[in-house]
């Protein structure tokens, strides 16, 4: 079973505390099985995720949030089949999707969230990832 980490954090609507509480110690108890790669993964994104305003943090910066050598955190994320650089990649592109969807939020801030230098930069990431801007998307978004 896959959660988006936002998900996580919503606020719930449930009919009964205890129902609340049981399903809470359920994802628990679910998330402490996952294997310490998979746990870690989760981890640096989320870090990449909140550094992403000041630019692409790198793997160093990383390890020492997670009191891990770089070659060790190195090590871990290579365990879990993929690279920082696949990891730091997916990651900007989920957050880019998220924060596409608010039509409130500007392509430049967006741009600036996401850790790019510039538009055209974010253009040609977003074109890799999907095959067209992300202003069109943003459009096929809103005729939907």
């Amino acid at each position: 079973m896959e959660f988006d980490y936002h998900i996580l954090n919503c606020a719930t609507i449930l009919p009964h505390a205890t129902t609340y509480q049981m399903l809470l110690q359920t994802a628990r108890e679910e998330l402490s099985r996952l294997p310490l790669e998979d746990r870690l993964i989760n981890r640096v994104a989320s870090i990449i995720e909140r550094q992403l305003p000041h630019g692409l943090p790198p793997l160093s910066r990383i390890a020492e949030e997670l009191q891990l050598s770089p070659r060790s955190l190195q090590r871990h994320i290579h365990q879990s089949g993929t690279s920082f650089k696949q990891l730091a990649e997916d990651t900007r592109k989920a957050q880019s999707l998220d924060l596409l969807v608010h039509d409130d939020i500007s392509m430049t801030t967006i741009t600036a969230r996401l850790g790019f230098s510039c538009q055209s930069a974010i253009n040609r990431a977003f074109k890799r990832w999907f095959g067209l801007t992300p202003a069109r998307y943003r459009e096929q978004l809103q005729c939907s």
